[in-house]
């Protein structure tokens, strides 16, 4: 059975400039110029992650089939779909559990050190 990823949408007025959150894959989104091409980006953004998580040794294959559905989609407020820190949906809410903790933040190590590497890359 394919996983489900969860989609939160924000948008900006008439639906343009659009950010997708995946909060399953904490940090994973997927931007658009409108909401359709924030969608369209949206499998690529879920694949990229995943292979991300399988080179930090996590058990997951990232061409495993998925599905995704659309949660919540908020498009009314100032600077809406660029990720706005006031953008809050209703899972940000929900405490951590000591494991989830460790896991996000040794995804976030294995992240800088990606990025570290690309940095160092381009000097």
């Amino acid at each position: 059975m394919a996983i489900t990823y969860d989609l939160f949408v924000e948008s900006g007025p008439r639906r343009k400039k659009t950010m997708v959150h995946v909060i399953g894959l904490l940090g994973c989104v997927a931007n658009g110029a409108d909401t359709e091409a924030a969608l369209a980006a949206t499998p690529e953004a879920i694949r990229a992650y995943r292979r991300f998580l399988r080179r930090q040794g996590e058990m997951i294959d990232p061409e495993e089939p998925f599905t995704t559905r659309i949660i919540h989609h908020v498009t009314e407020g100032e600077g809406l779909g660029e990720g706005m820190p006031y953008v809050t949906f209703a899972p940000d809410l929900v405490p951590l559990s000591e494991p989830e903790v460790d896991l996000y933040l040794n995804r976030l190590h294995g992240l800088t050190d990606e990025l570290a590497t690309w940095a160092a890359a381009r000097s």
